[in-house]
């Protein structure tokens, strides 16, 4: 069961995305500003080990590649390299790469990105 807790939590997690509505309207700044904030949060967050390292790597390298898709307002392409990063998170959490609070936390920064984007992309 231990095992598993990570990917419970990263479901949950998951969950508060469909329940979140943005609160007001958002603008490109604001997403961009949020997904920077995710970035900063992934580069500070404590990953296990040279795997861990690379995990860490992974994510970031999606966050780059989204912020690419922003500056040219390809919000489908931000959206992808988001979704990419949530499974990612998930495979460094469930292998023990990263704490399961941690990845919980980023993936709660990921989903308010993610409505963001969502909310602009309309």
């Amino acid at each position: 069961m231990k095992k598993s807790w990570p990917l419970v939590a990263l479901v949950l997690a998951l969950a508060s995305l469909l329940a979140a509505a943005p609160a007001a309207a958002s603008t490109v700044s604001e997403c961009q500003n949020a997904l920077r904030t995710l970035a900063t949060r992934t580069d500070d967050a404590l990953f296990a080990g040279g795997q861990g390292a690379n995990a860490q790597q992974r994510l970031l390298s999606h966050l780059t590649k989204a912020s690419s898709a922003f500056d040219k307002l390809d919000f489908k392409d931000v959206l992808k390299q988001l979704d990419a990063y949530s499974a990612d998170l998930s495979r460094a959490a469930a292998s023990g790469k990263l704490k399961a609070a941690d990845a919980v936390d980023l993936q709660i920064s990921a989903n308010a990105v993610t409505v963001c984007v969502t909310a602009i992309g309309r």
